[in-house]
């Protein structure tokens, strides 16, 4: 990937993020920002970085991550890509699939009520309260396959986007209303928690 100087044309009201991480520190258990993508509403690229960490990679993570040494050889510092992101995120909405994440490896911060994330929406989240994976969020809502081996931050925020426009209408409506956020739909997964065991004795158990 190449930094980008968007158009003022290709920087939309929202905007979404995603990362990849490398690790640093003992056996790489340390997660540090190796990538950072942003895309806008129309699905165009409007920043790819690698981002060069300031401690030692132990662990590059390539099976996921995608990232090799030589992406970072030259890659500019962390306080130039996050200077960067800052002033193209900066009074937008920006979309995310635990975007906390995203934002700890870029070490900034966002106003709360310009925060969508895909993680948290009701109508996305499993019966028992805790998040999807945006893989299966991207294959059931959108049809779409990702995360097939190395991740690509660029797909995954596409989809998180293209998640997020989904539902845009009812949920920016919430919003603004002061209203609660849509719940989630009853489907075959509530069944399959909740519908009893048939057949003799004792339950069994749906897991996720």
């Amino acid at each position: 990937p190449i930094r980008r100087k968007p158009t003022a044309a290709q920087l939309t009201t929202s905007l979404a993020v995603d990362c990849e991480m490398v690790g640093v520190g003992d056996r790489g258990s340390k997660s540090v920002l190796a990538r950072v993508s942003v895309v806008n509403e129309r699905s165009e690229t409007v920043y790819d970085s690698f981002c060069k960490p300031t401690e030692r990679v132990t662990d590059f993570r390539t099976f996921v991550s995608g990232v090799r040494p030589v992406h970072l050889r030259d890659a500019p510092s962390l306080e130039v890509v996050r200077g960067e992101v800052a002033m193209l995120l900066a009074r937008r909405r920006v979309i995310g699939h635990s975007v906390s994440n995203d934002f700890n490896a870029l070490q900034l911060k966002h106003p709360e009520h310009l925060v969508r994330d895909t993680a948290k929406y009701p109508p996305y989240l499993r019966v028992t309260g805790r998040p999807h994976s945006l893989k299966e969020l991207a294959l059931k809502h959108l049809g779409w396959a990702i995360q097939g081996g190395q991740h690509s931050s660029v797909d995954d925020a596409r989809a998180t986007m293209g998640l997020y426009l989904l539902h845009m209408k009812a949920w920016e409506a919430a919003i603004s209303k002061g209203t609660a956020l849509p719940q989630r739909m009853a489907t075959a997964e509530d069944n399959a928690v909740t519908k009893p065991a048939s057949g003799s004795g004792g339950g069994g158990g749906g897991g996720s």
